[in-house]
């Protein structure tokens, strides 16, 4: 587990595509895809899919399509398949909170810490105004 160098640019990475893909297993893909990452109403119903457009993966959306449905032995009711959806639902939404409360510093991070070759983090640099303003600002 441990390394020669720092790895934590991987941690950041690989935390904010696996929140990304679960946000668009329930958000309107449109919506993820204009907005940044941290900025995403993970709450909010106007940005949810459907009931029907949920990923549930290949097998689950077989088994409880209308095809299948009403060719089993074991009959599925519409209600049960709704309820089961919303579950889901619940589900994801419930799993993106979590990951957000653990990791919202790092899903809203824009800037992947700079590192010294030892691993020692460097502070942020500062922000100086440049241009006519930086040169009456510096003054």
């Amino acid at each position: 587990m441990q390394s020669g160098r720092p790895q934590i640019h991987k941690m950041h990475e690989n935390t904010v595509t696996v929140f990304k893909t679960l946000l668009e297993w329930y958000i309107d893909d449109a919506y993820v895809s204009r907005n940044e990452v941290g900025l995403i109403q993970i709450d909010n119903p106007r940005h949810y899919k459907s009931i029907d457009d949920l990923y549930l993966a290949a097998k689950v959306s077989a088994s409880v399509s209308p095809s299948s449905v009403s060719t089993s032995s074991n009959a599925l009711h519409q209600e049960d398949i709704e309820a089961f959806k919303l579950k889901c639902l619940d589900f994801f939404i419930e799993g993106a909170n979590q990951v957000e409360k653990r990791h919202k510093q790092m899903i809203v991070q824009k800037r992947t810490a700079t590192t010294t070759p030892t691993g020692a983090i460097l502070p942020e640099p500062e922000k100086t105004p440049f241009g006519l303003l930086g040169s009456f600002a510096a003054a």
